[in-house]
């Protein structure tokens, strides 16, 4: 990949978390998952059950985990992406998707807070699934995002992407999105 002379659908950077660091983020959640939905609960839009997320706080346990992403996040947005973020609104996720989950075609921008959500930012924690290919749509076809554990991609929030269905295992990564200016 090169910077800003080309056009990207997406940018990552390896080795943001160890494995290590992965399994202890991964661990946060187990036991706790709570039923995820696209589109919320609002019953004005369709919505479906995509998985189980657990929401980790901003707080001083969790910190080192907010902490890790900024620089990261802050290169790939600067050096690839057409758009600038400058703070975390929402609390990081740690998303589940055990087999037959899926999450379908869709986008993170919208109404309401969602209208300053300017980059997705998605780490994968294990590996230990067949399926759950992260794919965006760029031209005609789906482009699939090569995932490792510990790789961080980082997308605008206007990029129209899906997790294809969980086959076998279960997928579990670590979710947020970077807020900014409205877009225009």
């Amino acid at each position: 990949m090169s910077p800003r002379s080309e056009w990207h659908p997406y940018a990552f950077m390896d080795g943001v978390f160890s494995e290590e660091e992965c399994a202890t983020i991964k661990a946060l959640g187990e036991g706790r998952w709570t039923d995820a939905y696209i589109g919320g609960k609002n019953p004005r839009l369709p919505t479906y059950l995509y998985g189980q997320h657990h929401v980790l706080p901003k707080d001083p346990d969790h910190a080192w985990i907010y902490d890790r992403l900024i620089e990261p996040v802050d290169y790939l947005q600067r050096e690839y992406l057409p758009c600038r973020w400058d703070r975390w609104v929402e609390p990081i996720q740690v998303s589940y998707y055990d087999a037959g989950r899926e999450h379908r075609w869709h986008i993170d921008y919208g109404a309401g807070q969602f209208l300053t959500r300017k980059l997705i930012v998605s780490v994968l924690l294990d590996q230990d699934f067949n399926g759950g290919d992260l794919e965006i749509q760029a031209g005609n076809s789906p482009v699939p995002c090569e995932q490792r554990v510990g790789r961080m991609i980082v997308m605008p929030t206007t990029t129209l992407h899906r997790v294809t269905p969980v086959t076998q295992g279960e997928r579990t990564t670590l979710v947020t999105w970077g807020h900014g200016p409205r877009w225009e």
